[in-house]
């Protein structure tokens, strides 16, 4: 199983969101983080057609109650070749508005930030908690960390969860200075960097802005390229545990039922290797 061409796709996809934010503004038209992500999601499974032969990539919805309950939009599953999984947990927003963007980070669901009620669920499934920033052009300013040297590679960005977490509680901060791109950007990497390694984190949990490397990491590849990282403890360089079997709510969906449990995420991506 070789990543390198779902790794494309998702650099691609992030121009193509960078783009259409950026002329979504200038027509006055909205461009909503629900229609985008369903526009990234089926996109990831008609990759999964044209791709079968190289690796599995399965996109099933899981529920559409839950994502203000649990703060994540979807997740990534990906079969390690031992038989274990990574997962990682997506919450997605957009920069709003044009002028002075922010994100709306601390969004309020049942008297929680949303980020609070992810980072909980990450407590009960060992998965990876993300936020997934959709960026446009009006985002340029932003002080994104170079490299990479193509801003629009940020058009899909992602920061950890934790790091999220620690830049919102800052304190000195109001209004719309409180939710600024500008705050958020350092910390950010292309959403790629999921199955990449090395990354510019040292770890997913920790907090703070990464440091620069000399380009994005290597493709996930079961032909060696993970293995120069994995350290014999069961974690690869960025300390993301192994979990050793899909949890019902993704074997379910797998099997094609969805689930009304508001704690689950709206929809989930497997990868694995191809299916004999």
């Amino acid at each position: 199983m070789d990543l390198r061409a779902l790794c494309d796709l998702m650099d691609n996809l992030s121009r193509e969101t960078w783009k259409g934010l950026t002329e979504s503004v200038g027509l006055g038209i909205p461009w909503g983080e629900v229609t985008i992500t369903d526009t990234l999601l089926r996109a990831l499974a008609r990759h999964a057609r044209d791709h079968a032969s190289e690796y599995t990539l399965e996109v099933r919805p899981v529920t559409q109650t839950k994502e203000g309950h649990i703060g994540a939009d979807f997740e990534f599953w990906l079969a390690m070749p031992d038989g274990t999984y990574r997962a990682f947990s997506l919450q997605a927003k957009k920069a709003k508005p044009p002028l002075n963007p922010g994100y709306d980070v601390a969004y309020l669901t049942g008297g929680r930030k949303q980020y609070e009620v992810l980072l909980e669920h990450a407590t009960i499934e060992p998965v990876v908690p993300l936020h997934l920033f959709y960026n446009g052009g009006y985002c340029a300013h932003a002080p994104f960390p170079d490299p990479p040297r193509e801003a629009m590679l940020y058009g899909c960005a992602i920061v950890p969860t934790m790091v999220v977490k620690s830049i919102d509680e800052e304190e000195g901060y109001k209004g719309a200075g409180r939710k600024s791109v500008m705050r958020y950007a350092p910390s950010s990497m292309p959403w790629s960097s999921i199955f990449r390694w090395p990354r510019d984190y040292q770890s997913w949990y920790g907090a703070g802005p990464a440091p620069a490397i000399p380009g994005l990491g290597e493709p996930f590849s079961t032909n060696g390229t993970w293995e120069q990282w994995d350290n014999g403890l069961g974690l690869l360089d960025d300390g993301v545990p192994r979990i050793e079997r899909l949890p019902p709510y993704v074997q379910e969906s797998l099997g094609g039922l969805e689930n009304d449990d508001p704690t689950l995420p709206a929809a989930v991506v497997v990868i694995s290797d191809p299916q004999g």
